[in-house]
Parts: C-alpha cells; sequence; structure tokens
C-alpha cells in the first residue's frame, strides 16, 4: 500500500494523469484503408466487397441475395424468367434470402427488382489463428465457487443439462482423451456430411479444449470450463477455409436445435477479411441467436493493428467480440499485434473485451494426448465462452444481455479510458464476475502488476523517458503502446535500457501498436524512451511487471 501511495504521490507531483475510469469517444480516428468493406456503403443494392469482385470479370460470382419477402418457390421462378436459370445453394429459413452463383449479367439485373433488398459478396472466411487460466481469474473463480460447466452434476456424463457450448468450425477429435466422444451431445457435418465426429484440420479440436477440454493428457491445460458438452458444427474444411452461406447453414440449424440440446453458448473463431458494419447475413443470424437466447462469442479477427479491421461476423452487434493479448506466462501481459481493431465500419464500439489469444497451449488433433501451441484471436474466442459456461454454472437465469454487461462491467481496463478500439473494455476478468453475481461489493479490479498512463510528444525528434522501477526479477517487464495517429504522417517507436544503460529491448515495427517484453535479470530502474521519428501527438501505454514506481522525465530533443 504504501508503494502505491508513493507512485500516486509522484505521478500527482509531475502533474501526469493516470488513466482509470469510464467512456472514450473523442479520440481522432485515421480509419483503415480496407479495401474489402462487407457493406452497401453507397445504396445501389450491391455490397461493396462484391463491386470490386465483379471487376475481376469471372464467370460467376458466389452471392446472397438478401430479399424482402421469403425465398419461396414462386418467387425464385419468378426471377429465374426474368435474369435467366440459377440454382440456389442455399435458402434460408430464418432471414429472407437464398445463395447461388451468377453471371455479372444477372447480378446487375436482379438488382433492379423492388423485391431484392441488397446483394452481397458470399464471402470467404478463413480461421483467425497465427498458460492463459490463472492470468484471467480462471483458477481462483473454479476453485472458491466450484463451478466447471457440469450442471447435471455427474462429472462423467454429459448432457443438455450441463452448460453447453456449441462451435462451428473445422470438426473435433473425439479420440484425444480431453474430447470424448460422449461429451459431444450434438454434431453436423456441412462439408462432408459425415455423421461421426472429426477434425481433418485441427484448429476445431484446439478451440474446443481451449474452452471445456478435461486436461486428462496434462491437467496444466485443463478447459475453462472442462464440465460443459459440446455441440460442433463442421462447416470449415481441412484447410480450415470456408463461405458465409455455409456458416450461414450451420446457424441455422443451431436455431433449430437449440431448445432440444438447450445450447447456451455459441463460439466463432473464423470470419472475413476486411471491414464489415454487421448487415450481413452472418452478423443477422447473429444477431438473431442472442435474441433466442444464447450468448454469441465471436473471434476479433487478426488483421492487424490498422483501425476499423473487424470484419464479419465480429461486427455483429449483439455478440461479444473478443480481441487477443498475452497472459502472465507467456511473455508478460501485453496487447497481440495481430489483433483486429475497432470500431465497425459503421462506427459502432468493437472490440468488446480482450482474452488470452498469444500461445495457448491445448488438445492437438490426430494424437491422444498431445498439446500444441497456437495464437490467434482464435484462442480468446472459446476461453470467453469458458468463462460464460462458469458464469452460467453459478447463475443459470443468466440472459445474454446480462453476461454481456457483467463482463464489460468487471474487466480490467487498459488502454484509453473506458472502451477504446484496441482493447474494447480490456482484459476480460472472471473472479471479478464471479464475485459480481455473489455480492457487488466484493468486486476487485486491482492488478498490482498492471499500470497505465499517457502523455504524448510535441513533435518530430523529441521523446520522452520513464523511469520504470522494478522490485525483482519475479515477473517479466511488458509495455504496450499505442496511438491513434495518421500512421502516413506519424511514427513512434520505444526502447527499453536496464539499469546499467544496455538497451534490451525495442519496439519499431511501425504503425500505431508497438510493445516490447522482456525476462528481467536485475531490479532496478530501467528507462523507456518513447521517441518521434516522424511527427506528434498522443500515445498511451500499459506497464505489466513488479514495478515498485514509474514516473516521466520531461520532453527531451534529439
Amino acid at each position: 500500500m504504501e508503494i502505491k501511495k508513493l507512485m500516486v504521490i509522484m505521478l500527482i507531483v509531475l502533474g501526469l494523469v493516470i488513466k482509470a475510469g469510464p467512456v472514450v469517444y473523442g479520440i481522432e480516428i485515421f480509419p483503415f484503408d480496407s479495401k474489402r468493406p462487407m457493406a452497401d456503403q453507397n445504396d445501389n443494392k450491391l455490397y461493396d466487397d462484391l463491386e470490386l469482385e465483379l471487376k475481376l470479370e469471372k464467370d460467376q460470382y458466389p452471392v446472397i441475395v438478401h430479399l424482402t419477402e421469403p425465398a419461396n418457390p414462386r418467387l425464385l421462378s419468378y426471377l429465374k424468367s426474368k435474369i435467366g436459370d440459377f440454382t440456389p445453394t442455399y435458402i434460408y429459413r430464418y432471414f429472407n434470402g437464398f445463395a447461388t452463383q451468377l453471371t455479372k449479367e444477372q447480378i446487375l439485373r436482379l438488382r433492379e427488382y423492388s423485391v431484392i433488398e441488397k446483394i452481397q459478396w458470399d464471402a470467404p472466411v478463413e480461421i483467425y489463428m497465427d498458460t492463459a487460466a490463472p492470468g484471467f481469474g480462471v483458477l481462483k473463480a473454479r476453485q472458491y465457487y466450484l463451478v466447471d460447466g457440469d450442471r447435471d452434476g455427474d462429472p462423467g456424463i454429459y448432457t443438455s443439462q450441463d452448460v453447453v457450448i456449441a462451435f462451428i468450425d473445422t470438426g473435433i477429435d473425439v479420440k484425444h482423451v480431453d474430447l470424448p466422444e460422449n461429451k459431444v451431445i450434438g454434431w453436423l457435418d456441412l462439408i462432408q456430411n459425415r455423421s461421426t465426429p472429426y477434425d481433418d484440420h485441427g484448429h476445431g479440436t484446439h478451440v474446443a479444449g481451449i474452452a471445456a477440454g478435461l486436461g486428462i493428457g496434462n491437467q496444466d491445460y485443463i478447459g475453462v470450463a472442462p464440465g460443459a458438452a459440446l455441440v460442433v458444427v463442421k462447416a470449415l474444411d481441412a484447410e480450415g477455409k470456408s463461405r458465409m452461406s455455409i456458416v450461414d447453414a450451420g446457424i441455422e440449424w443451431l436455431l433449430d436445435q437449440k431448445d432440444q440440446l438447450k445450447i447456451d453458448i455459441l463460439s466463432i473463431s473464423f470470419g472475413s477479411k476486411g471491414t464489415a458494419d454487421g448487415s450481413d447475413s452472418t452478423c443477422q443470424l447473429i444477431n438473431l441467436l442472442v435474441e433466442k437466447g444464447i450468448n454469441v462469442v465471436v473471434a476479433a479477427g487478426n488483421q492487424g493493428a490498422g483501425l476499423q479491421t473487424i470484419g464479419s461476423p465480429g461486427a455483429a452487434e449483439k455478440a461479444i467480440t473478443v480481441s487477443g493479448m498475452a497472459d502472465q506466462g507467456e511473455g508478460g501481459e501485453f496487447l497481440a499485434y495481430f489483433a483486429s481493431r475497432g470500431p465497425t465500419l459503421d462506427g459502432r464500439a468493437k472490440p468488446d473485451l480482450c482474452g488470452p489469444g498469444w500461445r495457448i497451449m491445448a488438445p492437438q488433433a490426430r494424437t491422444t494426448d498431445q498439446y500444441i501451441v497456437f495464437s490467434g484471436t482464435s484462442m480468446a474466442a472459446p476461453f470467453t465462452a469458458g468463462i460464460i459456461a462458469l458464469l452460467l454454472d453459478l447463475q443459470p437465469s443468466l440472459t445474454p444481455d446480462e453476461i454481456k454487461n457483467i463482463l464489460l462491467k468487471t474487466a480490467e481496463d487498459w488502454g484509453p479510458e473506458g472502451w477504446d478500439p484496441d482493447y474494447g473494455m480490456g482484459k476480460i476478468q472472471v473472479e471479478n464476475a464471479l464475485d459480481q453475481l455473489k455480492d457487488k461489493s466484493n468486486m476487485v479490479f486491482d492488478n498490482p502488476y498492471h499500470f497505465r498512463a499517457e502523455e504524448d510528444l510535441p513533435s518530430e525528434g523529441f521523446y520522452d523517458q520513464w523511469i520504470v522501477e522494478l522490485g525483482s526479477t519475479d515477473h517479466i517487464l511488458a509495455v504496450t503502446m499505442v496511438t491513434y495517429l495518421d500512421e502516413d504522417k506519424d511514427n513512434l517507436n520505444l526502447y527499453l535500457y536496464d539499469p546499467n544503460g544496455n538497451l534490451v529491448a525495442k519496439g519499431e515495427r511501425g504503425g500505431r501498436h508497438e510493445w516490447i517484453s522482456i525476462y528481467p535479470t536485475m531490479a532496478g530502474p530501467y528507462t523507456l524512451e518513447v521517441v518521434s521519428y516522424k511527427g506528434s501527438g498522443k500515445y498511451y501505454l500499459d506497464f505489466y511487471g513488479d514495478i515498485l514506481l514509474f514516473y516521466l522525465g520531461a520532453d527531451n530533443q534529439y
């Protein structure tokens, strides 16, 4: 406590503002120059990414046609009589539309009819993949509240009475000891139409293990909610790829099965490239799932640090969209460089939260008891789904809106104050969320190893020096910096020096996100330099480590 008082006093004396509170929408955003906006921004009934596709002059284009009325046989026959024959590859049942292949001429003629609301490119989707339980409060939460997703009281039997987590992915390998076949209470194969579960890629097995693996092969890698039952839809092929209409067919099947299988949660760890406004078919169906009582968690994507890089279905308004960061066991806590950033194309607040997405160990498909490390926001989504399973185990009556609000309210704030396009509302903390359910006065937000600050550099050639006093070498020292500057005009870099003045780490990758992470070899005062090589403006720092105090020196100039 005395250390924290000393740090606060020094910061007040120096006039430095440390962030700790509500909402941030006053940031000037220089958006990502997306080449594939999934939206009809000019209201001509054609999605912008489809118009780009039409310039490539192909024989046919996969499309999803949105209608003002159901796609019944009479309407389809009428449209064929007007534009020429086509074969629907999927007819939607939960919204008005169908998927098909059309020529460019057919597409341009089709949009002229009043029954056509819009025509969407049936875009490709792919998986978002490029030791987290302690750092996000899972172990303490399971031990203290005795929750693991096993709601029926029989840990060896999996039924719809347990918390049920659904996945749309590459499948699941039930030969792995952590994911036995009796754990899968529902299965649909949209790729090869096989009747029994399998995974010819590995991604689906990995994400299912993160959420609900038993840890039999190695207890260190037990899933977040090992007592949960699973429903799996294979909608991605052996290369981890698919199209939106196939995914949509899987979502509609889940809508059909939700009452019989009592599905509580859906985890999605893939998506489209580019940026989206949430009006596409997949986002609409996800919103419907949430309205029907299913919690939907979606990976934000791996398109990097440019603003407005969240595609579909991460842009779905009612989903919980999760970005990725490292945990204390994997290089300290810092924001993953590959994570997509908000806001959405239409300016809504996404992502919602950050979960662990850096070097996550989980079951390896086509083995019986081995594990493999993957990174990506793909890993953060099932981790969050597992956390929701723990909440529902403790309080089954919670609605999706209530769960989302609890997770946002109890997140540990990182980056600028409140919501921001990089971290959302911050790092998810299940222990805080469960505490709120039991006793609102018991909420604890304190992370003794995490500190935030903001400053600015006046112009090119200036640099700030931060003195970071480490009390021990027991923890990794990590620093994340984000800016909201114009990347074409501004570039800030990081340099870290140990107490002897040796350069031990640097962040000079370019762009608006830099980070460094080291295993310190000595305690004492480290110096962090934030250098402007081009331009000027404000930057935000998140420090992680055994930090006794830190303070800012004056602006310096080279």
